[in-house]
């Protein structure tokens, strides 16, 4: 995708409803911001919509409690929304709202949109690292028996995602060319964030859920399609979220989404290789970023809480 298809994507995202408008802002800023990310940055459309709408949420809190514009918020003004954000929010997800905020003021300084950047010191809310949340056996046996009764193109994607951990972008990008199928062996060739790129192994299951789906050109002109197409044609990255979870939702797992697939997958690999492995295969050059999938889960917790019952 390229960066104005993005910033054309995201410039209606950006406009805040009427009932959240600051009533006499007579600018702004966000498309412009949007512009910046699309143009500047290696920041994804999905990235992208979430900076926005926290950033829509801050303007909002912000008007309501000061009568004040986006670009008028304070230092202090932001150590106030973080402690709101402290009373109803896990450590996670506020952390996510002040990078949002903290991208957007430093932007918003370097622009000279304002005079200093009010975040500059905003920090973020210290927290035990857990690995983020995959799929217990259960789950994942449910996702697979419902992908397998929606049919093979269903059943393809759910077994892709859950076998390689690929981004939805990745997903959605895949084409026949960078398949390769044969009776013992296959891999994908993955581009990733950057253009960067890596080839993944497949496994049985993997291949078995492929060749259901015959990903392999009528002749040349279909060579560089789409591998995944629903009946309007190739899937987007939304509609791969959509079916993800109406299938979660059907198979009465919670809160199903491509990225938790990729985490599922991050979990089961730290058990078993080393983690210069999984940084390759999650396509990762640093080894901090997956470090992260070491640590125990919320699940772990709970069964360590049950194990003290017996001591």
């Amino acid at each position: 995708m390229t960066t104005g298809s993005l910033a054309v994507r995201l410039s209606q995202a950006c406009l805040i409803a009427p009932s959240q408008a600051p009533s006499f802002s007579s600018d702004n800023p966000l498309p412009a911001f949007l512009a910046f990310l699309a143009e500047d940055t290696k920041v994804g459309e999905r990235t992208a919509r979430q900076y926005v709408a926290h950033l829509q949420r801050f303007a909002a809190w912000l008007e309501q409690r000061y009568q004040a514009a986006l670009l008028e918020a304070t230092t202090r003004d932001l150590r106030k929304y973080k402690t709101e954000l402290g009373k109803r929010q896990k450590p996670a997800s506020i952390n996510t709202a002040l990078a949002a905020l903290r991208r957007f003021f430093s932007w918003a300084a370097e622009t000279e949109r304002v005079v200093r950047n009010p975040a500059h010191h905003l920090t973020d809310v210290a927290a035990q690292p857990l690995a983020p949340k995959g799929f217990s056996d259960v789950e994942r046996r449910r996702l697979v028996r419902q992908a397998e009764k929606d049919g093979p193109m269903a059943e393809a994607i759910v077994i892709l995602l859950h076998n390689t951990g690929l981004r939805v972008d990745e997903l959605v990008t895949l084409t026949c060319q960078r398949i390769q199928l044969h009776a013992r062996s296959g891999w994908i060739d993955v581009i990733g964030k950057g253009d960067k790129r890596r080839r993944l192994p497949l496994n049985v299951e993997a291949r078995k859920a492929l060749e259901a789906i015959q990903p392999v050109p009528v002749d040349d002109v279909d060579v560089g399609g789409a591998v995944f197409r629903g009946k309007r044609g190739a899937y987007a990255a939304r509609g791969i979220e959509y079916l993800v979870a109406e299938l979660g939702r059907r198979a009465q797992v919670p809160n199903v989404h491509p990225h938790r697939f990729r985490h599922d997958t991050a979990r089961r690999l730290v058990e078993s290789v080393d983690l210069p492995t999984v940084a390759a295969w999650l396509g990762h050059e640093r080894l901090d970023t997956v470090r992260i999938y070491s640590q125990p889960d919320e699940a772990a917790l709970e069964r360590a809480a049950v194990a003290l019952e017996s001591l």
